[in-house]
């Protein structure tokens, strides 16, 4: 049985409008789907016969808190039996829309209806958006603030990290730009992976570039954070808005950038992915990955996820066949060994071999 995706509606709820509230539903995959999913020799089309089913909704998750306009659910994060929902509405001692995320736990299968904890900024101020991006990897928690103001600089934006000890989360670290300015929205999109968290600052400038945006990367050592690299774009320009969305996993990084020009087309978008060896991150991407398919206004790169060597990326206005902006992740690209693809099964749309020094096609 495969781990529940989450869904939900930020719109109706028991506590008022918009209050909002996280539903989780539990599919059920046919035996030979779920071996697929787990094979590493890449994935086919299912049959009809595998299609997975929906069966039942596990819990309808709600702020015992919550009140009209908190938001929650705005951003999810899912890790084991844990999840982290984001309440960027949320008012704090009477700081408007400081914002707040809550953790909810599975325990013998089913999930409490209330949160574990409430997460909240130890320094938050009004407007700050905490919870705007939530990202939660075992039993660390990153949650971040991009309207926050920082050193005087108003919405540098920065993102908290949280760690859980016998059930009980505590701050660990705030997470900010060397180099961040005012306007830059740093965490407007985040992942976590381990001890390496990767938040992006997509309406940073870069050089004269303005909005050209970054991601930066901060690693862990014992319980202190440091930032380990800044990720830019060796072809961005200005308006790209790369960082609108992130992804890491292990040693690869993938950030979005849905509004980059890509062969004189407009906001066709593009991914772009990064690697690390040892503790130094390649400044220059290893790939780009643009849809072969790709039209103006596809802004492919507004989401992106990674899993071992298979990275998706979200068009969000993709027009498929007749349907005008049918938003859904247009484009896979799979690295694999050679010959270990599954007999019959249509190529991946990019191929890389096992070596990280070969490139993605």
């Amino acid at each position: 049985m495969a781990a529940p995706p989450t869904r939900g509606s930020m719109l109706r709820d028991r506590t008022g409008f918009q209050s909002g509230s996280r539903r989780l539903w539990r599919f059920l995959l046919p035996a030979s789907l779920a071996l697929l999913l787990a094979s590493p020799m890449g994935l086919s089309t299912p049959s009809a016969a595998q299609t997975p089913s929906l069966t039942t909704e596990e819990a309808n998750l709600t702020a015992d808190d919550g009140v009209a306009s908190d938001s929650l659910g705005q951003s999810l994060a899912l890790s084991g039996d844990s999840a982290v929902a984001g309440a960027s509405g949320a008012d704090v001692g009477g700081n408007s829309n400081q914002g707040a995320a809550y953790v909810f736990v599975r325990d013998g299968g089913s999930w409490t209806p209330q949160p574990q904890t409430k997460l909240t900024a130890g320094d938050g101020a009004a407007h700050d958006g905490f919870g705007g991006s939530v990202a939660i990897d075992g039993d660390t928690a990153l949650v971040t603030s991009a309207g926050a103001d920082v050193d005087g600089n108003n919405d540098q934006g920065a993102a908290y990290v949280f760690v859980r000890s016998a059930g009980t989360w505590t701050q660990q670290a705030k997470l900010t730009a060397d180099d961040g300015a005012s306007s830059d929205f740093f965490g407007q999109s985040v992942s976590l992976s381990g001890d390496t968290a990767v938040v992006a600052a997509q309406w940073d400038d870069v050089g004269a570039n303005s909005n050209q945006g970054s991601a930066y990367v901060f690693a862990r050592s014992g319980t202190s954070w440091s930032q380990q690299a800044k990720l830019t774009a060796d072809d961005g320009a200005a308006g790209d808005f790369f960082g609108a969305s992130v992804a890491i996993d292990g040693d690869t990084a993938v950030v979005g950038a849905y509004q980059a020009t890509v062969g004189g087309i407009l906001a066709k978008g593009a991914a772009y992915v990064f690697v690390r060896s040892g503790d130094v991150w390649n400044p220059r991407p290893q790939a780009k990955l643009t849809a072969s398919d790709g039209a103006l206004g596809d802004h492919l790169g507004i989401s992106v996820t990674i899993s071992g060597d298979t990275a998706l990326v979200g068009a969000l206005q993709d027009d498929v066949g007749a349907n005008t902006d049918q938003a859904q992740p247009t484009s896979s690209f799979v690295a694999e060994a050679p010959g270990a693809r599954r007999p019959n099964s249509p190529p991946p749309t990019a191929r890389r071999a096992t070596s990280s020094a070969d490139p993605w096609p």
